[in-house]
């Protein structure tokens, strides 16, 4: 193909993954990326000139969860060998320990709680949830090979276009610190990154990029303001009427009717180091038998913490303490005649893991039926906004609970529920509501308030995940106090997932928001789901690819594409019809991107004229075929259908932010951020003729992905865009 046609994104900011550039290939490949080393953050040298785009928070910061990739796992090509990289400083439990130290150096400021998990190995950036996804933490931490002048990398938080990679932090394994302080300096630097923090103008601030690495560093004050401002305060929602510091004040660990024969879970917040959490356990009717409180903290938080059982005069019947950071305890009493206290703190001694987010889970053991395995399912569910007899349905049968039916009640946009703002926030900033569609005419209306003061420029971010895996596809729309809709932009639709910006927003101005299921097919459209509605004063840009036109002549094009750099995108794919009818058959288009031997690397299908999106894709530079092809669900013709494909490129500083040595970065630095395309063409390159039968997502069905096997097309809401 000749003729090119380019497309140039042209800003003074780098791809997500440009610091793949500085990692040294193995021997066997003999050439190198192309392009510029990433200019990172200094150390010991002048601070680097940037413009800071504002830091998106976690969907849900108060349960977050990281892990260390095992040595082997692939980062962008690169085995991971963080384990065997720093041997020589410490152990697997030392490096673990030291951490579990800088994230807690930040988490104990904010709304924030990181628990420890296990990591099953796949390769860094593998399609899946961004948060919550259970084979591997939420920020994943690892090692590859990169230039000497580089210490470690991060990739921010964006609000879904860096899909797994989010948070991720990847150390140099050339990197050989003397001492655990200089690892834990670099590592509390980028965990900052992580958690949306910028570059601090303050040489004090573990942010500050001239800070020597040897020296770990405290947050600042306008360190923890800025983290609050993102990730709110640091909130233990049972104490926000009333504090439960005494026995007086306890918290009752049941609610309504309760049989014992499935487990009471309660969650709290240790909030201070001087903080005390007490609860009281009343009796089960007809049962005499033994009760066990277990105190879990480990992939809730890293609290150290003790746990104490306490009879109707406060004398202690038990008490069991955790002797290191996310330590699971428990205490078995004989029996409970009326009452008894429970009692949480953190444990004594000097240790930094004196604040954290924890659950109680007390089984009545001669009638309890669910198993060990059970209760660790519903716990990482993290649902801590149920009732306790909420949980029935899903100790007992793994089905799901009803966070909240509300019989109807909010299905017009004049009988909207009001919202509050989240505890922890500046009011106004930020609304979250956990709720459900019960039934295929459930829509659910909610009224929020704008800040009283805004920036210029400032957006509303709105987003509606569903609640469980393979349910829920929502769909959110927003309108003013005149009740008008207001068009959005859509920048995440798909995977049980929808994200919007609503730009223009005002000050002190309400606003409605409606959340109903996707409107296309019966499947897919009840469920439980987790709203977030979020003011920020910056929208998270998009760039349009490509643009064009089918029809039933010209139902597929074929593009040639090369990338000279390598970027981390995440495709939308729009699209809408010239005209149509009642008659008008179900339309599909999707984008199908294969590498130069005819591999299919990823794809993204919209339905019936909609913005759909997938997971994020890392494109090494190289030449790629791009199809796009339109088709009816009948395999009739169609009239006219445009479409767009969009790309949100996950770029600096919301890509990797760096601790770098050595070498004075230039005060900015332009980088030609370019795609080139080939004419569209309608005869299939050679190396698709074998891919042929994919063209129709009505029935083709690819190979089961992290979520499930297909069952029809609808499935390719929950398809999170490439093959494993």
């Amino acid at each position: 193909m000749s003729g090119f046609l380019r497309l140039s994104l042209t800003a003074s900011r780098l791809y997500v993954a440009d610091w793949l550039k500085t990692f040294r290939r193995p021997a066997r490949a003999k050439r190198r990326i192309a392009g510029r080393t990433l200019p990172v953050c200094m150390v010991a040298d002048e601070l680097e000139s940037r413009e800071l785009m504002t830091a998106i928070s976690w969907d849900r910061p108060d349960h977050l969860t990281f892990s260390i990739v095992p040595d082997g796992t692939l980062i962008a090509g690169q085995p991971s060998t963080f384990q065997s990289s720093f041997s020589g400083i410490g152990n697997a439990s030392q490096l673990r320990r030291w951490l579990l130290e800088s994230f807690q150096s930040w988490t104990q400021h904010a709304g924030i709680n990181v628990g420890f998990v296990n990591d099953r190995g796949l390769a860094m950036g593998a399609p899946g949830e961004t948060q919550g996804d259970l084979r591997f933490g939420d920020i994943r931490i690892g090692a590859a090979s990169m230039s000497s002048d580089v210490l470690a990398v991060s990739v921010p938080h964006t609000g879904g276009a860096a899909g797994t990679w989010a948070g991720d932090i990847i150390f140099n394994s050339n990197f050989r610190p003397v001492s655990g302080d200089q690892f834990k300096a670099v590592a509390i630097h980028e965990i900052g990154h992580a958690l949306g923090l910028d570059h601090s103008t303050d040489p004090l601030s573990p942010m500050y990029p001239q800070n020597s690495p040897s020296t770990p560093a405290a947050p600042t004050a306008a360190d923890i303001s800025r983290l609050r401002a993102i990730h709110g305060e640091r909130v233990d929602r049972n104490e926000i009427k009333v504090t439960n510091d005494t026995l007086r004040d306890a918290t009752k660990m049941r609610d309504g009717s309760y049989s014992g024969t499935y487990p009471l879970l309660n969650y709290g917040d240790i909030s201070t180091s001087s903080d005390v959490d007490y609860w009281v356990l009343d009796k089960v009717a007809d049962y005499n038998g033994p009760v066990t409180v277990r105190l879990r903290t480990g992939w809730l938080s890293q609290l150290q913490a003790t746990l104490t059982i306490l009879d109707q005069n406060g004398a202690v019947l038990g008490t069991s303490r955790g002797m290191w950071p996310g330590h699971d305890v428990s205490v078995t009493i004989p029996s409970v005649s009326q009452f008894v206290y429970v009692q949480v703190n953190r444990s004594a001694g000097n240790q930094p893991f004196t604040t954290g987010r924890y659950a109680l889970l007390t089984t009545f053991d001669n009638i309890n039926t669910t198993s060990n395995a059970r209760m660790n399912e519903v716990l990482r569910l993290n649902f801590d906004f149920l009732k306790s007899t909420a949980y029935a349905p899903l100790f007992e049968g793994g089905s799901s609970a009803v966070f909240l039916d509300d019989l109807h009640t909010n299905d017009t946009i004049r009988t909207a529920t009001t919202l509050k703002t989240a505890p922890g926030f500046a009011e106004g900033f930020r609304y979250e509501f956990f709720g459900t569609l019960s039934d295929t005419i459930d829509n659910d209306f909610y009224a929020i308030t704008s800040p009283s003061v805004l920036t210029t420029g400032s957006v509303l971010s709105v987003t509606v995940d569903a609640a469980e895996l393979q349910a829920l596809q929502p769909v959110v729309a927003v309108y003013n106090k005149s009740f008008q809709f207001l068009t959005p932009t859509i920048l995440r639709n798909g995977n049980g997932s929808v994200s919007i910006q609503i730009p223009g927003v005002a000050a002190n101005e309400k606003y409605y928001l409606r959340v109903i299921a996707a409107a296309d097919g019966n499947r897919y459209n009840t469920g439980n789901y987790i709203l977030k509605a979020r003011f920020v004063d910056a929208a998270e840009p998009q760039h349009q690819l490509l643009r064009g036109v089918l029809n039933s002549s010209s139902s597929r094009q074929f593009f040639e594409m090369t990338v000279t750099q390598t970027m981390l995108f995440n495709f939308a794919l729009e699209t809408a019809r010239y005209s149509r009818t009642t008659s008008t058959p179900s339309m599909a288009v999707q984008a199908t991107l294969y590498n130069a031997s005819g591999k299919e690397l990823h794809r993204v299908v919209s339905i019936n004229e909609s913005t759909r999106t997938s997971s994020s894709l890392m494109l090494l530079p190289g030449k790629y075929l791009l199809r796009i092809n339109g088709v009816s669900q009948t395999g009739g013709p169609f009239n006219s259908l445009a479409f767009r494909l969009l790309g949100a490129v996950v770029s600096d500083p919301v890509g990797p932010i760096g601790t770098k040595v050595n070498q004075a970065p230039p005060t900015s630095t332009p980088v030609d951020q370019s795609v080139t395309y080939s004419p569209p063409s309608t005869t299939p390159p050679s190396v698709l003729a074998p891919a042929s039968g994919t063209e129709n997502p009505y029935t083709y069905q690819p190979a089961p992905d992290p979520v499930h096997a297909f069952i029809d097309f609808q499935d390719w809401y929950w398809y999170f865009g490439a093959p494993l």
